[in-house]
């Protein structure tokens, strides 16, 4: 059988929401001094900058998937990390960009 060495699967699998979240507090904190400046662009960076690493992730966590779907004996143990790594990335990668978009549709400023 083959495993998996490494901590791989344990960051595809726990990045995203831990990127989701540190794009979330940081937008928050951010959105008084944006308003303040003006550089609404800065939001949008924010999440683009937190939504690629997710989407290499996911599309790394695929590659990884595909190669095991490729007739290679693994551990289930590990086949479950692959499943779950790709659900984590799918998930978080949307809530990222619904966040996006809401911050798009709703202006930070609107006081």
């Amino acid at each position: 059988m083959t495993t998996t060495r490494g901590p791989g699967l344990a960051v595809a699998l726990l990045g995203p929401p831990c990127l989701y979240l540190a794009n979330l507090s940081a937008s928050y904190a951010l959105v008084p001094w944006v308003c303040a400046s003006g550089h609404l662009a800065v939001l949008d960076a924010l999440a683009a900058v937190t939504a690629l690493p997710i989407l290499l992730g996911l599309a790394w966590t695929w590659q990884i998937r595909r190669a095991f779907a490729d007739g290679a004996t693994i551990v289930p143990r590990d086949r479950f990390l692959v499943w779950m790594a790709l659900g984590s990335s799918a998930i978080f990668l949307l809530a990222t960009l619904v966040q996006w978009s809401t911050q798009r549709i709703v202006p930070a400023c609107a006081a």
